[in-house]
């Protein structure tokens, strides 16, 4: 596989948005529980359904889990055909992994885990394994957890996770250090506050988060200065923004409604 399309695949595990739908719930919790308890570990694949653009979960002897209908229109999802993932707990039922194996090896993602108690699988069930899979797990219930992205034999981004903050790095293909971002989580995975970081430690970007998209104020940096102030609703441009010199005087002024720039 080109890595490109790599790339592609990556892309969809870290901002994967979808419509779950899983049936019988019940049943299918216990059938994970009774598969974990025998063999320590859970084995999925994943299948791409063109017809509705959608990924389903299948458990390693074909049972069908549930299934995933993408939000948005990309040719991603077809990558993610034949991907394995394994959630497992033979180093015990508090330090579990989830990985997932892609393309035959040539992308692998791992997240590992020291947790107050075993991993929810209903939780599972009910909607089923997020493609981000270090936040598989409640946030409350994770004491520390890290994952690592690796792409033929090369690591391409580190996360650590402990006491609500995660700090993750990422790397170019040729092992460049790009950037690394620290993410400051409110009472979920989905709020919070979210700063980006050159390599030299200069700070880019702060964005509130809150349902898991940006969602209020936004603050942009150049040389550590500020440049450049924006609102958000709902991922989209609204209020005020402001661009500021590097005195930090305010040199332009915008308003949003709704993502379209109105006069005030």
């Amino acid at each position: 596989m080109k890595r490109k399309n790599l790339f592609l695949i990556l892309l969809m595990f870290l901002l994967y948005s979808v419509i779950s739908f899983a049936d019988n719930v019940k049943d299918i919790t216990k059938y994970l529980e009774a598969t974990m308890k025998n063999k320590g570990e859970l084995n999925f694949v994943l299948k791409y359904e063109k017809s509705d653009n959608s990924i389903s979960t299948y458990t390693e002897d074909g049972k069908f889990i549930y299934k995933n209908i993408s939000l948005s229109d990309t040719d991603t999802l077809e990558y993610s055909n034949g991907v394995k993932i394994k959630i497992s707990e033979r180093n015990g039922k508090l330090k579990p992994f989830i990985e997932a194996n892609i393309s035959n090896g040539e992308a692998i993602i791992r997240a590992e885990y020291i947790l107050k108690k075993p991993i929810d699988l209903k939780k599972i069930a009910k909607n089923g394994i997020n493609m981000n899979l270090i936040e598989n797990v409640e946030l409350d219930n994770i004491v520390s957890a890290k994952s690592q992205i690796q792409i033929l034999s090369q690591i391409k981004s580190t996360t650590e996770l402990k006491n609500r903050i995660s700090t993750t790095k990422i790397y170019s293909m040729s092992g460049e250090f790009l950037r690394y971002t620290v993410y400051k989580y409110g009472k979920t995975f989905t709020e919070g506050v979210v700063e980006e970081y050159a390599p030299n430690g200069e700070v880019l970007t702060i964005n509130e988060i809150k349902d898991g998209v940006l969602n209020g104020e936004a603050k942009f940096y150049e040389g550590s200065k500020l440049r450049g102030i924006a609102h958000y609703k709902n991922n989209i441009l609204d209020g005020e923004a402001l661009e500021f010199n590097e005195k930090g005087e305010v040199i332009r002024r915008w308003y949003y409604k709704d993502g379209v720039e109105i006069k005030k």
